[in-house]
């Protein structure tokens, strides 16, 4: 019945505030010698049984957030209502990988009911945190997709309007006791003034919760570190780290300039104590980092290992929290909601590591090209007046066949290598490719 009284808590200064019915009549010693107890016990008894996991605030966030779901529904109890009947949906078929099914049945049983008790926890400190809720998806292609594939996640807008009317009457309480602040009974106000504004913060966390946001990820990412190999056709083996996998996807840290092509797939190996991983991907994005580059790939076909990519997936100690944010506080939880919401969407991703260039290279004519910035594909240039095609060497052996695409901003020409795959699928070109990469890259980082 805890939505009964963080009803209770809700109506009672209101009730003073707006209405002059004062349901409490006590001193202020008395509200400490009847509160104080309370608030000690509930607060120590609380990070006791739940092993430090959950306080005061974050309790109370919970109850807020709970609130409106589950009012009416405690009515219909209380008075011996029957609740509403629904319609259980049946849930959507997942095709698994062969040979998998048996292992990961009994398996599958125990993770959903972990999963599910911690994301009952999870939930409520996404709302109040601004952070994402994960939502596993089935092994398949499709399911792949999906998990990659930005979402609305949000509540139904009925679910607002209780909220809405607690957060009026709430406004309008504090405005009207702010007024009688300097009367002679200004403690016993300032202190209702309070506990209306502690309602109204924990209602506007509630309101950012059912509001929702876009989800960008549907599967829970687990950060390691493990030793693997990269395999790509007509290559050598690139050494690399895993920095975090998930069911559908994994990432990749490299150190060295590489030119994989995100049209392509490439297979990805690892063990771990007696599990051996193989994996097909398809890179879905490339980030720079201080040492080299991550990249990011889903996962297409798991061969014959799925079952061992699952062992060296889920056994491990879960990565959920096991203690309460120390940095965390009432102040920060709300700037970072609001902070995500007003922030901008996320760029287009990109699928292959941009090089920043400060190079000039003779064309025929007698005409010059400056390069600012390359990603294997494509070369950007600050130079006017160039043809809609032409070509340059901008290194012995290398032939750079471009074409017009667009101008972007501040004039910059965005220009197609059209013999792209040429240069990427012969190994002796590729290998020139890399090498003046990073001997321009040199160049542009020491002329800085």
């Amino acid at each position: 019945y805890a939505p009964l009284r963080r009803f209770a808590y809700f109506l009672v200064p209101i009730l003073f505030a707006v209405f002059g019915i004062a349901v409490l009549r006590m001193s202020v010693p008395d509200a400490l010698i009847f509160w104080l107890p309370f608030a000690l016990l509930s607060s120590l008894a609380l990070r006791l049984f739940s092993d430090n996991i959950r306080s005061t605030p974050l309790n109370a966030q919970y109850e807020v957030l709970l609130f409106s779901y589950l009012m009416g529904t405690v009515f219909r109890a209380f008075f011996g209502l029957k609740p509403k009947a629904e319609k259980a949906k049946p849930p959507a078929a997942a095709a698994v990988p062969a040979g998998a099914a048996a292992a990961a049945g009994g398996a599958g049983a125990a993770l959903a009911t972990a999963t599910g008790a911690a994301g009952a926890a999870g939930a409520g400190a996404a709302g109040a945190a601004g952070a994402g809720a994960a939502a596993a998806g089935g092994v398949t292609d499709t399911a792949s997709d999906a998990a990659h594939t930005p979402r609305s996640a949000g509540g139904s807008i009925a679910q607002l309007i209780p909220l809405a009317v607690i957060t009026v009457f709430s406004l309008l309480g504090i405005i009207l006791l702010a007024q009688d602040v300097g009367q002679p009974s200004a403690l016993s106000r300032v202190v209702i003034l309070v506990w209306l504004l502690v309602n109204l913060y924990y209602v506007a966390l509630a309101v950012l919760f059912v509001l929702g946001r876009t989800i960008f990820r549907a599967d829970e990412r687990v950060a390691t570190q493990l030793e693997c190999e990269l395999f790509m056709a007509g290559r050598a083996p690139i050494p690399c780290t895993s920095s975090d996998f998930s069911e559908h996807g994994i990432a990749l840290a490299i150190l060295t300039t590489e030119d994989i092509n995100p049209d392509d797939t490439v297979d990805v190996r690892f063990s771990l104590n007696n599990y051996h991983v193989r994996l097909k991907g398809q890179v879905l994005r490339v980030d720079e980092r201080n040492t080299g580059w991550k990249y990011v790939l889903r996962i297409l076909d798991y061969y014959d290992t799925f079952n061992d990519y699952l062992q060296v997936l889920y056994d491990r100690v879960p990565a959920f929290p096991s203690t309460p944010s120390i940095a965390s506080n009432p102040f920060s939880t709300l700037f970072r909601n609001l902070k995500h919401r007003l922030e901008a969407q996320r760029t287009p991703q990109r699928t292959l590591p941009r090089f920043d260039i400060d190079e000039t290279y003779a064309l025929p004519h007698g005409r010059s090209l400056h390069i600012t910035n390359y990603n294997f594909k494509y070369l950007v240039t600050d130079t006017e007046g160039l043809p809609q095609s032409f070509e340059m060497h901008p290194a012995p052996g290398l032939l750079f066949r471009c074409h017009y695409e667009r101008t972007l901003h501040s004039n910059a020409r965005l220009y197609l290598v059209q013999n792209y795959q040429e240069l990427h699928s012969d190994p002796e070109k590729s290998a020139r490719l890399r090498a003046w990469i990073t001997t321009a890259m040199t160049k542009a980082q020491q002329a800085t």
